[in-house]
């Protein structure tokens, strides 16, 4: 996967649960969609991760940054655990060799 087809996965991305933490989120979060909220993030993220990678940026900071998003938007029930499996795999296979 390049890093095109990577963000275009990601952009593609919707919420899979409308009543994220089993409709705890609004007491917890503050936000009763909070699973929109994981997913926007994470997207903003991946374009962030996605310029660093085409200008040569600072690829660890930007690759923990969208890890980290994955992973708060599968624990929010946004995305599956196989969806974030593959998102950070892809992430891990660009990132190869990077400093």
């Amino acid at each position: 996967m390049n890093i095109d087809e990577f963000c275009e996965s990601v952009m593609s991305l919707r919420p899979g649960n409308f009543m994220a933490l089993n409709g705890a989120a609004a007491g917890i979060l503050g936000s009763a969609d909070s699973g929109t909220d994981a997913v926007l993030q994470l997207q903003r993220t991946v374009l962030e991760f996605a310029s660093q990678y085409k200008q040569g940026g600072d690829l660890q900071q930007a690759r923990k940054d969208a890890i980290g998003k994955v992973m708060v938007a599968m624990t929010l029930d946004a995305i599956t655990e196989e969806k974030a499996d593959e998102l950070t795999e892809a992430i891990v296979q660009l990132t190869k060799g990077a400093n």
